[in-house]
């Protein structure tokens, strides 16, 4: 009140029945509009933080699958490796065998 220049009231009349009934009801309808916007935003949260978890668990899965493929690409051409020496080893034989 101080900061709006506005005194302090000297006299506050007393509400009538009908008057702290319709009070009673306006701040009664404010809470249930405010309790249910707070609900939903809420449950937007909790859905946002649920698709974020699905998100990052598809994520782990696939870079989980790329490792793995990873690791049967190295093996596979650590084994080819071993084939191809092998492979000149016995045609390094074949011409000393001539």
């Amino acid at each position: 009140m101080w900061m709006l220049g506005i005194g302090q009231p000297k006299r506050v009349p007393p509400l009538t029945r009908a008057m702290s009934i319709k009070m009673g009801s306006d701040i009664l309808g404010e809470l249930f509009i405010f309790i249910i916007g707070v609900s939903f935003i809420l449950n937007e949260f909790a859905r946002q933080a649920r698709n974020d978890a699905q998100k990052h668990e598809r994520h782990k899965k696939k870079r989980e699958e790329l490792n793995n493929k990873i690791v049967e690409l190295n093996e596979r051409i650590a084994r080819q490796d071993r084939e191809i020496v092998h492979l000149k080893g016995k045609i390094k034989e074949i011409r000393y065998d001539r």
